[in-house]
């Protein structure tokens, strides 16, 4: 049997870009980082009112990490029960989209509801209703110093 050296190149170089398609699509998928913290945050008035800094907000700052746009739909979290609940866009932002290296910083101020024993995780959903979950210890950690705080206040 008598092999074609252009037609062993031809197969390998075929099979070489079939791995590399097949890499790509299960690799290269769309990534957010999502962060949870507890701070304040300035807000940038208009003509009719003055910037001001809200304290005590529970904020969510969202980076688009992977190598594709991301669309966000819903910034918010999951109860115990399965429910979500969501924070109302300060902008009009949603639907969001998010370029590679992008970010987007929402908030709350009704950190008795994001932070309740009953919540299980904060998250971001983009537009295949994916879930994007901050850390499991930040969240936890953030319940806590939230109950610490409200036990002082009382």
């Amino acid at each position: 049997m008598n092999l074609d050296p252009t037609g062993v190149f031809a197969a390998l170089v075929a099979m070489g870009t079939l791995g590399w398609t097949l890499y790509r699509d299960v690799a290269d998928r769309a990534r957010l980082k999502v962060v949870c913290k507890v701070g304040e945050i300035a807000v940038q008035g208009d003509a009719f009112q003055r910037d001001r800094v809200l304290s005590d907000c529970l904020i969510w700052q969202v980076t688009n990490t992977g190598n594709r746009p991301v669309v966000v739909t819903k910034v918010g979290g999951e109860r115990t029960d399965g429910s979500q609940f969501g924070v109302p866009s300060h902008g009009g932002k949603y639907p969001h989209t998010l370029a590679p290296g992008d970010y987007l910083i929402e908030y709350t101020r009704d950190l008795d509801s994001g932070l309740s024993e009953d919540v299980r995780a904060l998250h971001v959903i983009d537009s295949r209703d994916r879930p994007f979950r901050a850390p499991r210890r930040q969240v936890a950690r953030l319940k806590r110093e939230h109950a610490e705080r409200r036990a002082r206040m009382s």
